[in-house]
């Protein structure tokens, strides 16, 4: 909108403080706009497909955000654990350490085998109408590896990292809202689970290794959970299982496009040890799919429920 037309200015009715992000402006705006006819899209077929292909090419493009973030996170966290010094030796040396900062490589190689394929699949001539899956898993997934690496930065740096100023803080704030934005991550995987269901019924399979076998975003990924996924899947399973489903298929999404970058010759122990993430992750993940979930909320949880009661004295 042109902000020196009356036509088109947009109203800031209230502008908040924001947590983190402080570059972006955070508030409430009111829009009573006339745009342009010059300015109106124009779909192709329908508006609503104008709108999807809009809106996961923006998903599918997370990783080049995330991409820089995840790099940062890496160089960050591996200088500090270089240079500090605990019981004599250097942070870098203690297993639990590498452990976390394998997980941060292997963020950066997830996130770098995304970058790839955006850069083939997103172009403006390509309609990324239908590429639901595609879109959703890579957004989720990215953006939950952001959040994930600035936890895990946090925890190396310790009590000087909680500082205002200090990036892993910083970071840790600042990655947060991309799960909520642009689609909160939890309603994405359950779209990801009903996408490959919706999939399923329309070609009558019901295993979900078979399907996932001959899927052109995990037929290689699949063969790493030959056993694990050779069952029937519940079309009417509850909304929590639909969340962990999507969230287990997104991880093998990400194998399969590290698999697709290994094959292209990027440096292979980067490659092997972020399979090796992906896949603990996934297993996780479907180990709890398969469990039972029925816990519910208690609307009067207070009542009878003080711990204070029930010392002995």
């Amino acid at each position: 909108c042109d902000m020196n037309d009356d036509s088109q200015r947009i109203e800031v009715e209230e502008l908040y403080e924001n947590m983190g992000l402080y570059l972006i402006p955070y508030g409430r705006n009111r829009l009573d706009v006339t745009v342009p006819k010059s300015h109106h899209l124009q779909p192709e077929s329908t508006g609503i497909k104008m709108m999807l292909d809009m809106l996961h090419r923006s998903r599918t493009q997370f990783p080049g955000m995330g991409m820089g973030f995840l790099r940062r996170m890496v160089d960050e966290a591996m200088t500090h654990c270089k240079e500090r010094l605990v019981g004599g030796k250097s942070l870098f040396n203690y297993d639990q350490v590498k452990a976390r900062l394998s997980r941060l490589q292997a963020a950066y190689t997830t996130c770098s085998a995304m970058c790839t394929y955006t850069s083939e699949h997103a172009d403006l001539d390509q309609d990324l109408a239908a590429q639901n899956v595609a879109a959703n898993a890579i957004k989720a997934h990215v953006t939950d590896m952001m959040h994930d690496a600035s936890q895990s930065f946090l925890q190396l740096t310790g009590a000087k990292g909680y500082q205002m100023s200090h990036i892993a803080g910083r970071s840790l704030v600042d990655s947060r809202p991309f799960q909520i934005f642009e689609g909160s991550n939890d309603v994405l995987y359950q779209q990801i689970a009903d996408g490959v269901l919706k999939s399923m019924r329309r070609m009558k399979k019901k295993n979900l290794h078979d399907y996932l076998s001959s899927y052109e975003l995990t037929e290689r990924a699949a063969g790493y959970f030959e056993d694990a996924l050779d069952f029937e899947v519940d079309q009417q399973m509850s909304q929590r299982k639909t969340k962990e489903l999507g969230e287990m298929l997104s991880r093998l999404i990400s194998m399969e496009l590290t698999l697709e970058l290994g094959d292209r010759g990027f440096r292979s122990d980067l490659i092997a040890d972020a399979l090796t993430v992906l896949q603990r992750d996934a297993e996780q993940l479907l180990s709890g799919y398969k469990s039972t979930d029925t816990a519910e909320p208690a609307e009067d949880y207070a009542e009878n429920s003080s711990w204070l009661d029930f010392v002995r004295c």
